[in-house]
């Protein structure tokens, strides 16, 4: 499944019962499941152990994030939670491994969030800023993901470190920051 058409989903309600994040990019996910979360009313449970979600007594109150960082699901656990998700069930699989890792009858529950690059960062860094009411220079907004290696979530908890303090021009606490370590 395309990001978009997940966008469009959870915007328009409909969001499906069962879906695998494929995360490269941390930030974007999450968002995904608090727009999700929000939609649906339902608070986020998450889950190490598949077995942990199928002994939960009020699953059904919750959007089910299991996660998965390696290899150890396979076909017929993927069915089985399918087969278990439902209109007042709805879980995740949230998964480090690729999406070539999954058949091919799999890869329409995919979704797939790539690592931003600098400019979608920078645009978004730039208007949480300007929401908050903070001036901080392009060029430094530039280094500061060139520091956190292109990463959304370290960019952003960097910068709620800024917008914490409420400077308006914190021109100077940024440069103290990279003279002093971030």
């Amino acid at each position: 499944m395309d990001i978009k058409v997940l966008k469009s989903c959870v915007v328009s309600n409909s969001i499906p019962n069962f879906l695998i994040f494929l995360e490269k990019e941390y930030f974007i996910a999450h968002q995904y499941l608090v727009g999700i979360s929000n939609t649906l009313g339902k608070d986020i449970k998450y889950y190490t152990n598949i077995d942990d979600l199928y002994l939960e007594q009020d699953k059904n109150k919750f959007i089910n994030v299991v996660f998965n960082s390696s290899n150890d699901i396979d076909d017929a656990c993927i069915d089985s939670l399918i087969g278990a998700s439902n209109d007042n069930l709805k879980i995740v699989l949230y998964s480090l491994i690729g999406v070539d890792s999954f058949s091919g009858k799999y890869k329409k529950y995919c979704v797939v969030f790539d690592k931003l690059d600098n400019y979608t960062i920078l645009a978004y860094l730039q208007k949480q800023c300007k929401n908050n009411n903070i001036e901080v220079d392009q060029e430094r907004l530039l280094k500061l993901i060139e520091y956190c290696d292109c990463n959304m979530s370290y960019c952003m908890n960097e910068l709620e470190k800024i917008i914490c303090l409420g400077q308006k021009n914190s021109n100077l606490l940024i440069n103290y920051m990279f003279n002093n370590g971030l």
